[in-house]
């Protein structure tokens, strides 16, 4: 019996690979930022206008919210099946695709290959 590994990078984007704890962080990090523009408007709103230094445009704001409010809906969605599916990692592009180190230290998002042979050694015969 042979068996042989390899590795083969995927059409799969690092960035659209998860696992629990990049979810976690991509949570928060909207959360803070939606925080952030949250403080700004609460400060444009009190803040007597300087006519020098235009205030932030409260529409461009809110549609920042709004957009970073369904980016986490949509984390939210997938920590959420991660754990139920009790995976360790979820793949956008590729569901087979797995984020792995790679021979030269690297890390990856592609497949790890594996190959056994079982062959049987012909004897030469004469007919």
């Amino acid at each position: 019996m042979a068996i042989d590994g390899s590795k083969f990078k995927a059409v799969n984007n690092r960035r659209r690979n998860f696992n629990e704890a990049r979810l976690t962080k991509a949570i928060k990090a909207i959360e803070e930022k939606i925080d952030g523009y949250l403080n700004e408007l609460d400060e444009a709103d009190a803040a007597d206008p300087d006519p020098d230094e235009p205030p932030p445009s409260a529409t461009e704001l809110r549609e920042k919210i709004e957009t970073l409010t369904e980016r986490k809906a949509k984390y939210q969605t997938l920590h959420e099946d991660l754990k139920a599916s009790g995976a360790k990692q979820v793949s956008l592009t590729d569901k087979d695709a797995r984020s792995m180190v790679m021979h030269h230290g690297s890390t990856e998002v592609g497949y790890n290959v594996q190959t056994a042979v079982d062959e049987e050694t012909p004897t030469n015969r004469r007919a």
